[in-house]
């Protein structure tokens, strides 16, 4: 009788940590599916308005040139985004040491917009704002990584967005490099 009193213990013992959860509460936590960078910055100029700049900076101004205001607008667009997917979050990250420059007004609204932008959009042709999407005012540290959540959205195979002073009338400026896989704006989102 002792001997399958023991074996009885043994075997519920053995059932039991079989039974036990192996994963942690960090596999649990919801993640992100993917990131994804910008496929192209488009730099657009109110005072060159049949002119568009394509290049890896982001700048965003509002000029005065003799008296007349003029505004730099960045169209930015991310494609390749999967069918399925969704919260699609628009952010702007930025490791510790990065270099933002900025002077005068620097808060930025984003806004999406009626229609996907191209890399050959001008200030004259360039896709018309919808809504205000976001607003943001970019910043970097010495010490610590910095991210910054400008909103989320429903998500589409391409998505794209313009980036303007939020001030009509303060002049200022803000620009700094956008490095793939390193540091500027990302769309990330879950599948």
């Amino acid at each position: 009788m002792h001997v399958l009193s023991v074996a009885s213990v043994f075997l519920a013992t053995a059932l039991l940590s079989s039974a036990t959860p192996t994963g942690t509460s960090n596999n649990l936590v919801p993640r992100a599916c993917t990131t994804l960078f910008p496929t192209f910055i488009d730099h657009i100029d109110e005072q060159n308005p049949n002119t568009a700049t394509v290049d890896s900076t982001f700048e965003v101004a509002l000029d005065d040139n003799a008296g007349t205001l003029f505004h730099r607008d960045v169209l930015v667009r991310f494609d390749n985004i999967p069918a399925g997917s969704y919260g699609c979050q628009l952010d702007a990250f930025f490791p510790a040491g990065a270099t933002i420059t900025s002077t005068g007004a620097t808060q930025v609204n984003v806004f999406s917009l009626d229609r996907l932008a191209e890399p050959t959009d001008t200030f004259a042709t360039a896709p018309n704002n919808v809504n205000l999407f976001g607003t943001i005012t970019f910043s970097s540290s010495a010490t610590d990584s910095r991210t910054a959540v400008i909103n989320s959205g429903v998500c589409a195979p391409s998505l794209s967005f313009r980036f303007t002073l939020a001030s009509p009338t303060a002049i200022g400026d803000v620009n700094f490099a956008e490095i793939l896989n390193t540091q500027g704006l990302r769309i990330t989102f879950n599948c």
